[in-house]
């Protein structure tokens, strides 16, 4: 395998992500350190398998629980849940410096609001890449992964200010995967892995914004006009398939909803919602 020469990266998390990463970097010969809760369970060394059987062994650096292992670092890599990153992010925050890469894996609606405060924009290059750089499964927790593939291509937003073609082409070779740019985070929130999710990460973004409430409203009727569709007309379709009766009921039933909805789309006031929502 092809080593690269190197930028000293830090990882901050311990699950499947977080693995792969630490296995993926360190088997190309760069310095790993891993910020982990449970650094007791790490060994000296990750075993990496790969797609076409291989093994290799990734040598890793400090593994510990204190941010300080984070100071050294050219990169620093966030690979925790949603739910961990704002509180992962602070408290490594004392410990990063301007010069250093901060890259929130995969990008979630954190990083645009990190993005809006000048306390991060001015302590680090903060940028975020759009999708999972590795697909994998932990063999051995903090001893072995398995790397089953990688993406053949990815997106990258950088928060204005920084050196966005110094990051992505960095990034570029870390992982053996071409980037293109972002231009705004926006789509960190708008796509979304799991339509169910997608109304509620709106909401989170815009629940203290009435004119914005609109998207999270608008998506949840989408979503829910979608799924309803699609399971009546599945269940509808099975009806005499041999003859094609299902069909004919399902696009008769089509035909009465969009005259439904278009009698409704008549009786619309936005003067009158607008003063609702306004009031």
């Amino acid at each position: 395998m092809n080593t690269i020469s190197t930028p000293v990266i830090g990882i901050c998390g311990g699950g499947n992500l977080a693995h792969a990463m630490a296995g993926w970097l360190g088997t190309r010969g760069l310095h790993v350190n891993i910020l982990t809760r449970n650094p007791n369970q790490w060994g000296k060394s990750l075993s990496a398998i790969f797609p076409n059987g291989t093994t290799h062994h990734a040598p890793l650096g400090h593994i510990s629980n204190h941010p300080e292992i984070l100071k050294d670092c050219n990169l620093v890599l966030v690979a925790v849940p949603r739910f961990g990153i704002r509180e992962v992010c602070h408290r490594i925050k004392p410990y990063l410096h301007r010069e250093q890469g901060l890259v929130i894996v995969p990008g979630t609606p954190e990083v645009m609001e990190m993005a809006e405060d000048p306390s991060w924009t001015s302590t680090v290059s903060l940028m975020g890449i759009y999708k999972v750089p590795l697909i994998c499964r932990t063999q051995e927790y903090g001893h072995s992964v398995s790397i089953l593939g990688s993406r053949p291509l990815n997106r990258i937003w950088v928060a204005p200010g920084n050196n966005a073609e110094h990051w992505s082409a960095m990034l570029e070779t870390l992982f053996d995967t071409p980037l293109t740019h972002l231009s705004s985070p926006w789509p960190f929130l708008l796509t979304n892995s799991n339509p169910l999710l997608h109304p509620s990460r709106c909401m989170s973004l815009f629940r203290h914004y009435r004119e914005g409430m609109f998207y999270a409203a608008r998506t949840f009727a989408f979503k829910l006009g979608q799924s309803l569709s699609m399971l009546i007309f599945t269940a509808v379709s099975t009806i005499g398939t041999g003859e094609g009766t299902g069909y004919r009921i399902a696009a008769f039933g089509a035909a009465v909803f969009c005259m439904v909805g278009g009698i409704i789309l008549v009786f619309y006031n936005e003067k009158k919602i607008n003063g609702i929502i306004g009031g």
